[in-house]
């Protein structure tokens, strides 16, 4: 009922009228809500961060006289008492928001809304052991064990992750890829994020897993010898033997002559059908995990 109030008299005499009386009814605040875009705010309010724009929310509550409007972000007061909030599409900015009207009738906190800015990747790194790893990743063969390597990037909602082995996508869309210390292991490792701003792929890392050896053998013309090598001599020919063994990195070679090593540490050996170079010959191959020896091969030179 507030408005302006005046009395009229009337008689003989005519009509007069009172001065007016201004009767104010102060009220409020008896209920305060978030609003965006005139509409009352149901569920979360969502965004991808672009920190060039803003998401306006506006306090409504009625009061007479005017509401003081305060906002609180997860609990915190804002510096800011107008009732309209303008939130920075900024990362930074997501939390619980909540504003608080206070008139002649005290105060009300509206409902709390939460407001997400979503983001990411920008940007996705292959981790070891928490460390950015420079280099390659090289290990001896262990089957037993395994390589960790975590794909680190920053998404909200979190990161969906792919994992890739010299360009084809594996089975894993975990974080952490296990790679086995498995000699079929070895290979270009690379990692994929993606979110709400697309797609991004990490550096290549290169994962070595080193092996051997675990055996020597001797070959002729690609084939393992059995019993002894016989030729008749002529000097102007001969003998190639092939010392096979698997390593990683490369297997360095050593040969012996009846318990002597030779001056030669190439995989082949030539002998010269020569009835000097008649003996016992044997090859030894080393690498990241030791050495070992070749059986005996007895090479007969017939004069």
């Amino acid at each position: 009922m507030s408005g302006v109030y005046q009395c009229e008299a009337s008689g003989v005499e005519g009509k007069v009228k009172s001065s007016q009386v201004q009767v104010i009814i102060q009220y409020g605040p008896r209920a305060a809500t978030i609003l965006r875009n005139h509409q009352t705010i149901s569920g979360d309010v969502t965004e991808t961060e672009d920190t060039s724009r803003k998401i306006p929310l506006n306090c409504s509550s009625d009061c007479n006289p005017l509401c003081k409007i305060a906002w609180y972000k997860d609990g915190e007061q804002e510096d800011s008492y107008n009732p309209v909030i303008d939130i920075r599409r900024d990362r930074r900015m997501s939390g619980v928001y909540q504003c608080e009207a206070s008139g002649v009738e005290g105060k009300v906190k509206s409902s709390q809304v939460q407001v997400i800015i979503q983001y990411g990747p920008r940007a996705a790194t292959i981790l070891r052991n928490h460390q950015t790893i420079s280099g390659d990743v090289t290990e001896t063969e262990d089957t037993s064990r395994k390589i960790p390597l975590n794909c680190s990037s920053d998404c909200n909602p979190l990161c969906k992750i792919a994992w890739y082995k010299d360009g084809e996508q594996e089975d894993s869309y975990n974080p952490v890829i296990d790679i086995r210390r498995d000699r079929r292991m070895s290979g270009v490792y690379q990692c994929e994020a993606s979110g709400v701003e697309g797609k991004v792929k990490s550096s290549q890392v290169q994962v070595i897993i080193q092996y051997g050896p675990r055996a020597a053998t001797i070959l002729r013309n690609h084939q393992t010898i059995s019993g002894d090598v016989t030729e008749t001599e002529d000097t102007s020919r001969k003998i190639p033997l092939n010392c096979s063994s698997d390593c990683n990195p490369l297997c360095k070679i050593a040969w012996y002559k009846d318990g002597e090593q030779e001056d030669s540490y190439n995989p082949v050996i030539d002998i010269r059908r020569d009835r000097r170079m008649s003996g016992v010959y044997q090859c030894e191959a080393s690498g990241v995990e030791g050495k070992v020896k070749s059986s005996q091969v007895q090479v007969i030179i017939q004069s």
